[in-house]
């Protein structure tokens, strides 16, 4: 989670307004937000790097932000993993979209037509991960797309309910990651140098995608009315993938060489900060029982 947030303007307003009150598991955004941070906290560890937090940080907080690096995990190899690999290997180098929402967030059922009716008239080569609330009266991936939609991208699009994220952003067919911009998510996609296509939902998701964006690394997908379009999804990917796509992939890949580079002086940089205020605190601790 990016802890700093943009200061506030007219534009970004109702965001703010909707963080702070929105609530998940009965905890608003601003609730869970205090409850890891205080204003005794002397440092706090952020998964992030110097560059990314450089461009979000408020000095005048009393406490100071100690970048830990991305900490993204390297690919791992699964059971289920060839058949997806085998069907991006027989594409063109970034050429296809990689689509997914997380694992916290379920598609309304008019975001799910949007986006694959954006998707269809994109004419881009796509994978997708489609999921359903457990609780819905859906059943199958099958029930939780539009009638056709399956037949009609055959060959050009793979519908699957789990994918190997971090494989698939770091082949070089993967032109375009469409993503929530989770956190976790948006340093993936930096560390592997893929463009986002930013469809944001819910908690720091909206500060993420205008991070995003703010870095040349993204585009944030545009809505009407607060409600997704097809005409707009199908166009934002296009641009992304196709017609802008190589002077973003040259930004983020060069972003990505810069944070691979300095991870593993932030990490131990952040270790030391760490043993330091451990150090002092014992420090304190025996000169206050030495007083009493």
């Amino acid at each position: 989670m990016n802890f700093e947030m943009p200061v506030e303007t007219e534009s970004n307003k109702e965001t703010m307004e909707y963080l702070i009150k929105n609530s998940v598991n009965g905890m608003t955004y601003i609730q869970r937000f205090y409850r890891c941070v205080t204003n005794s906290s002397q440092i706090i560890l952020v998964k992030t790097s110097r560059e990314i937090q450089a461009k979000c940080q408020d000095d005048s907080k009393p406490y100071k932000l100690v970048p830990v690096g991305p900490l993204v995990q390297k690919p791992q190899d699964h059971d289920d993993d060839e058949k997806i690999m085998q069907w991006l290997r027989k594409r063109e180098p970034s050429s296809v979209a990689f689509v997914s929402f997380g694992s916290e967030y379920f598609l309304s059922e008019e975001e799910m037509k949007e986006i694959a009716d954006g998707l269809e008239l994109s004419n881009v080569d796509f994978i997708w991960v489609v999921r359903f609330h457990g609780g819905s009266k859906v059943t199958s991936i099958l029930e939780a797309l539009p009638q056709g939609f399956l037949e009609r991208t055959n060959g050009r699009g793979l519908i699957v309910d789990w994918a190997p994220q971090a494989k698939i952003l770091q082949h070089s067919s993967t032109g375009g990651f469409v993503s929530h911009c989770g956190w976790s998510s948006t340093l993936e996609a930096m560390v592997y140098g893929v463009p986002i296509i930013a469809i944001p939902m819910q908690l720091d998701q909206p500060i993420n995608a205008k991070l995003v964006v703010d870095m040349g690394v993204g585009m944030e997908m545009p809505r009407k009315n607060k409600e997704l379009a097809k005409e707009e999804v199908a166009s934002v990917i296009r641009r992304v993938v196709i017609e802008e796509g190589k002077e973003m992939r040259k930004t983020a890949k060069e972003l990505s060489k810069r944070l691979k580079k300095e991870e593993d002086e932030e990490f131990d940089e952040a270790m030391k900060k760490l043993v330091q205020l451990v150090h002092e605190s014992r420090i304190n601790q025996v000169a206050a029982s030495k007083e009493t």
